[in-house]
């Protein structure tokens, strides 16, 4: 660590380049030895090194050593507590994405994917339609299969319009609740098939 000043005595300069060159590896041990990172205990030497260079005007020269140690001590604490902060802040950060691919793993673990096919999706609404009472059945079949409208309904049946809305809210509650776990496969189904 060349240090050419004006003003500065040159035995002065002397003194401390040989200071340095004599505990400089000592001291980048000793930093690595908490640090557990050569670039960053040199980095922290030499920077405890400017400090006291900064001050040695200060410093009596019996307290150089335990001066030197003491900011090294002080600049690894600081590292290492800034590292324990950053650890802490992306195990935090980790621990929230391990949830969620758990997560996923469990979803497509518990996918069945034969639900897939139209066919076993269409046995699914066969039974639901078998299951329903007779009159929730036809409201549900004449508004999709033929296509009428509720007050259609209404009339070719004899009920009243909010007689067939609720045999229609009945029958979607019934569908809903036999294809809950699939509804969410079906619509990114839907989605690639239009891609």
């Amino acid at each position: 660590m060349p240090l050419s000043q004006p003003n500065i005595p040159p035995h002065e300069q002397q003194r401390f380049e040989e200071l340095y060159k004599k505990y400089k590896p000592r001291f980048i041990t000793l930093a690595r030895s908490y640090v557990r990172n050569i670039i960053v205990a040199e980095d922290i030497v030499m920077d405890s090194f400017v400090a006291y260079w900064e001050r040695r005007e200060t410093i009596d020269r019996e307290t150089v050593l335990p001066y030197l140690f003491t900011v090294i001590k002080n600049k690894s604490l600081n590292w290492l507590r800034r590292e324990n902060a950053r650890i802490q802040k992306n195990a935090s950060i980790y621990s929230e994405r391990i949830k969620d691919i758990e997560i996923n793993i469990n979803s497509l673990n518990n996918l069945d994917t034969d639900l897939l096919f139209a066919s076993e999706i269409q046995e699914i609404v066969d039974r639901v339609l078998e299951r329903m009472p007779e009159k929730t059945r036809l409201v549900f079949l004449e508004n999709r299969d033929n296509g009428l409208t509720y007050k259609e309904i209404a009339e070719k049946l004899d009920i009243s319009y909010r007689q067939v809305d609720y045999e229609m809210q009945k029958a979607l509650t019934a569908f809903r609740g036999a294809l809950k776990d699939y509804l969410l496969v079906l619509l990114i189904v839907l989605n690639f098939s239009r891609e």
